[in-house]
Parts: C-alpha cells; structure tokens; sequence
C-alpha cells in the first residue's frame, strides 16, 4: 500500500500546502501501515482541540479501525515525553521550563523506555503520538532518536501563518509565566526571524528522517472545515462525526487544559487505561513532583 502523497514544502511566506492533488485536499486513504502516526503541532494549531476530540473518541472512532489514542504518563492528552526525552540536554522548552527532572539521564531514558515498551503491547494497531512540544525537535540527533523510538512514522504538522503564530505564541508564553528572550534559536524568542518560522528549513529536517510528512496549511483547514479535526480524520481515511465542530480549546488569551496523565490519576505506565490489564510504572521513578 502507498504512503500518503506529500505535499511540497511550506514556503516561508505561509502560502497554502496541498497534500495530494485530483482527490481532493487529502484524497479518499485507506488505513496506512505506518504502526505510529505522529502529530507534531505546532503549538497554537488547534492541537489541544485535536487531542480531545482523539480522547473522546478513541473507542467509538479510532479503535474500530485500527488506530488507538494512549495515556500520556506526564499528561493524559499530550504526549511530551517525547520533547522531555529526546531534545539535546542543553536545550530548553516550554515544558522542560516546568521542573527539572528531564535533566537526569535515567528518567530521559525511563520516558523512552515506556513509550517503547506501549509501541510493543501494541503492535497490532496504529498509534497515534500527539504533542505539539515535539515539534521542537529539529537537529539531525534528535531526530534520528525519535525515528529509532517510533518507526518510519507518518509525521502530520501543521504550520501557520508566521506573524499571527509568532503573536499566538507570544501570548502564550506571557500567560504560563515564561518571559520572552533575545536569541534567535531559543524556545521563547518571537521575533520575525525565529527559527520556528522557517518552515522550510523545518519541514526539510523531518524530511531527511522519515518518508512521509504531511505539512499542512493551518489557516486553510480552520477556514474551509472550522477547525484541524476534519483534515487530520480525513487524512487518516477516517470519517468526521457531525460534533467534530463543537471542539474549540485554549483560545488566545485563556487557560489552556492540564489534565494528569498516568503517572498521576493511576499510578499506570505510559499508554494504558485504568480500564485494561496493565504493568504499573515501576516505583524507582525519579522525584514526584507534578510536572
């Protein structure tokens, strides 16, 4: 069976991004073979919207058809273990400003481990990995270790228009208390020349690890179906329920949701449901402060 058909890369500019052509925007796609569908974001792309929709319809939607939406450990919906893990150890985030504990090597490694060790429980379905901090990851190391962890998987990004993006973001940084900074390659930089526009550059270095990234123009989505949901679905050969509309979360200027993952509600590893047989995260852990 074929890979998705890409689209070419996103121009700086933001101008728009096909994903296939003579099938419409995405094209009528059967089930891929990609075990691990990795949704990147980025950050202010309606992926809190996507992650809850993927929540609540995990077992009425997704699982029927092959693909499954796990717990988080850190946080049920969002998958960040991943940027916590494999970003360089001299590298900040929005999520690795929270607490410390990513700065020891053996809980960066028990993150990867548990990811590993869901990806293996569940061979039999697709996955499907969400978390806009893992769009963070953009040197050739980092991104060879994620490739190692996941497989060749099918990487979804969305990429929006640079200045309303660089506002959006800003504006969240202001709001969980980061100040903003003055170097060009740091998380919390928003200037007009901050890495994290280039989406060229960016799209081209996800390119060299994995066969199939899907860039897609966030403006074009939330103008033509009101929001990511109906495109990611579509692009999944998936169906659009009729409430996929009624989700909209994490609007410039409010709270964003926080809800705690596994390590938290239920003591569970990665990925399982408090619902289902499944390990226990082992005690020897790191500290337990709430991340």
């Amino acid at each position: 069976m074929p890979g998705p058909e890409r689209g070419p890369d996103v121009p700086r500019d933001g101008a728009s991004v096909e994903a296939g052509a003579g099938r419409g925007p995405f094209g009528d796609q059967p089930q891929r073979l990609n075990r691990v569908v990795c949704h990147i974001g980025t950050y202010k792309t309606g992926t809190s919207s996507l992650q809850q929709f993927l929540r609540d319809h995990d077992r009425t939607l997704l699982r029927p058809h092959g693909f499954r939406f796990p717990r988080g450990w850190l946080r049920r919906d969002n998958h960040l273990e991943i940027n916590l893990a494999l970003l360089r150890p001299d590298r900040l985030s929005t999520a690795r400003t929270r607490k410390d504990e990513w700065r020891d090597p053996g809980f960066r490694q028990y993150l990867v481990d548990q990811v590993r060790a869901d990806l293996r429980r569940h061979e039999d379905k697709t996955t499907i990995i969400s978390g806009e901090a893992n769009s963070m990851l953009r040197y050739d190391d980092e991104l060879e270790a994620l490739r190692e962890l996941l497989g060749d998987a099918l990487i979804v990004v969305y990429w929006r228009d640079p200045t309303e993006w660089l506002a959006s973001i800003a504006d969240q940084l202001v709001k969980t208390g980061i100040p903003l900074g003055d170097d060009p390659d740091a998380f919390n930089y928003v200037g007009s020349d901050s890495w994290q526009v280039d989406y060229e550059t960016r799209t081209a270095a996800w390119r060299r690890h994995f066969t199939d990234v899907v860039a897609l123009d966030y403006d074009e989505q939330v103008a033509r179906d009101g929001s990511v949901i109906p495109s990611f679905l579509k692009l999944l050969g998936l169906r659009v329920p009729t409430d996929a509309h009624q989700y909209w979360m994490n609007r410039r200027g409010e709270p964003g949701p926080r809800v705690d993952g596994n390590r938290w509600a239920n003591g569970l590893a990665f990925g399982e449901s408090p619902a289902e047989s499944a390990p226990r995260a082992t005690a020897a852990t790191p500290s337990r402060t709430p991340l």
